[in-house]
């Protein structure tokens, strides 16, 4: 019995300190999983002599939706007196990131 009494002493002390130990010592990370998504674009100027681009950006954004209409602004700054006639958005893989929160 005393045995018994005596490791579950140790036991006790042995958990105590290492959750001390973790507490204090404890390191949080936080992953963070970034999408990009490449935006690509059908641009027209012009109605009797039509001028066609073809225009792609990679943009970071939470959405489909918020990257289209970054990519939107962007062409209205960037390509004055062409329209948009089509734009299509696809997902690029990316890696995760992995930040250290101390």
């Amino acid at each position: 019995m005393k045995k018994i009494i005596t490791f579950l002493v140790c036991f006790s002390l042995v958990h105590s300190a290492i959750a001390a130990d973790f507490k204090t010592a404890s390191t949080i990370y936080e992953v963070k999983s970034v999408k990009q998504y490449m935006v690509s674009g059908i641009l027209r100027k012009g109605t009797s002599e039509m001028t066609i681009k073809l225009v792609h950006s990679i943009y970071t954004a939470s959405s489909e939706d918020e990257a289209i209409g970054v990519f939107t602004r962007d062409i209205g700054n960037d390509f004055p007196g062409y329209s948009i006639l089509t734009i299509l958005a696809s997902q690029v893989e990316t890696e995760t990131k992995c930040d250290t929160i101390v």
